[in-house]
Order: structure tokens, then C-alpha cells, then sequence
């Protein structure tokens, strides 16, 4: 009877492993002393069957335990990584908005001077501009009056740059003409000069003196005549200063030389 209850408070009072093996000891130390019965026997062989029972269950709720933990720990760091993740991007952005407000604000004087530089200079290449328009206007009213053409406020722009281009192929056609003929002129003159210097015996740079002279005469005529002309154009009378009239009867040039 003492070893069925014995027997009976093993297999119900079981907390946990350590007592669980310490009676397991005792009953096999009570049936060492008390001589190997069959009954006492098969006692301690089953108090050992459930000693490992209740081992095997142990560690089977330790290794459980453990799992557990460990994917608890491992759901606590992840977690904790992610908050600390967050609060550090928070706090950058932080960091980072404060030195866009500090920027923003050292930067507000430089770009109101920015500002007003260039409307001061839109406000220069417009003033500019309208001189530039003015005066290309002013230019094209001078060139109409040149080239002879009417005063059109509408006119076309290529129309009077076509007009002054034919006119100025027109000149130089004519300066080119004019050449040719100074060129033969000259020629011309050269020869006389020379035949004048055989029949008079003289030098050729003597006779080009005197051909000298007698130009600047003519040529203070000319003046003299373009300055009385008005003159006789507003009546007879007050042409107080007549012309020099050629006199009959003169050498001619070679009998002069």
C-alpha cells in the first residue's frame, strides 16, 4: 500500500522535472534497502519510464519555449529596428527642413538684390531696344528722302533696301565709267603737254605750271559766277558786280607760253 501510494503521488504530483527526479530517486533507494520485490520493481521501472516521459516533455516545452522566444526576439529587433529607422529618417527631415528654413532665410535679402537687378536690366534692354527701333526708323526716313522716294509712313522696308541697292550699283557702274574716261583724259593731256613742249621749246613742268595756274582761274570764276547767279535771278539792278568778259583779240595759249 505504501508503495501504491507512493506510486500514486509520482504519476499526480509533478510540477516540474527536478522533483520529478528526486523521487524517482528516493523510491529507487527505498526498494534498494528494502530488498528487490517484483512489485517494488516494476514501481521504480515505471517512476523511471515517467521520469523520462516528463524529460522528454520538458524539453520538448523548453525547446517550444525557446522557439518562441526567439521569434519574439527576432519580431522585438525588427520592430525596434524599424521604429529607430523611421526616427532616424524623421529627425533628418527635421535637420534638413531647418537648414532650408536658414538657407531660405539668409538667402531672401540676396534674392530680393536679384530681383531687382534684373528688372533694372529688362528695364535697360527695353529703353535699349526702343532706341535701337527709333533710330532704324529715323534712318530708313533719311534713306526714302535720299533715293528720291515719297514720304510713306507704311512703306515696305525691303522695297527702299532694293531701291538704295540698284541706285548704288548704279553709281559704281557710273564711278567706273567715269575712270575710263579720267584715265584716256589724262592720256590726252600728257600728249598736248608733250606736242606743246616741241613747238615752244619749253619744259614739260614748265607748261604744266601754267596749265595750273589757269585752272585755279577758271575755278574762281566758277565760284564767282555761282555766287552772283542768285543775284541776277532777283533783278537787274542789284547786279553791281558783272562778270569779266573775255577780251578780244588775245594770244592763244601756245603764243602766251
Amino acid at each position: 500500500m505504501s508503495t501504491q501510494g507512493s506510486q500514486s503521488r509520482a504519476t499526480t504530483l509533478v510540477p516540474t522535472p527536478a522533483v520529478t527526479a528526486q523521487r524517482a530517486a528516493a523510491v529507487t533507494c527505498a526498494a534498494g534497502s528494502a530488498g528487490s520485490t517484483p512489485l517494488e520493481h516494476a514501481a521504480a521501472s515505471e517512476a523511471s519510464s515517467l521520469e523520462e516521459e516528463t524529460s522528454e516533455e520538458s524539453g520538448d516545452d523548453g525547446e517550444d519555449g525557446d522557439a518562441y522566444r526567439n521569434e519574439a526576439d527576432a519580431v522585438d529587433i525588427e520592430t525596434v529596428e524599424e521604429l529607430s529607422e523611421k526616427k532616424r529618417i524623421a529627425r533628418m527631415q527635421r535637420k534638413l527642413n531647418n537648414i532650408g528654413l536658414i538657407g531660405q532665410a539668409g538667402l531672401e535679402p540676396q534674392l530680393q538684390t536679384w530681383q531687382v537687378e534684373a528688372q533694372a536690366a529688362r528695364q535697360i534692354h527695353t529703353m535699349s531696344e526702343r532706341r535701337r527701333r527709333w533710330r532704324l526708323r529715323d534712318m530708313f526716313l533719311q534713306l526714302q528722302q535720299v533715293l528720291g522716294m515719297p514720304h510713306v509712313s507704311r512703306v515696305s522696308r525691303y522695297y527702299v533696301l532694293k531701291q538704295a541697292l540698284d541706285e548704288i550699283q548704279a553709281l559704281v557702274e557710273k564711278c567706273e565709267r567715269l575712270e575710263e574716261k579720267k584715265r584716256r583724259m589724262t592720256q590726252k593731256r600728257a600728249v598736248y603737254i608733250r606736242m606743246i613742249a616741241q613747238r615752244s621749246g619749253k619744259t614739260e613742268e614748265l607748261i604744266i605750271g601754267k596749265l595750273q595756274d589757269i585752272c585755279a582761274k577758271q575755278r574762281s570764276l566758277e565760284a564767282h559766277r555761282k555766287r552772283v547767279a542768285p543775284q541776277q535771278a532777283l533783278g537787274p539792278d542789284r547786279n553791281k558786280n558783272p562778270l569779266p568778259q573775255p577780251q578780244k583779240g588775245k594770244a592763244s595759249f601756245c603764243q602766251r607760253l
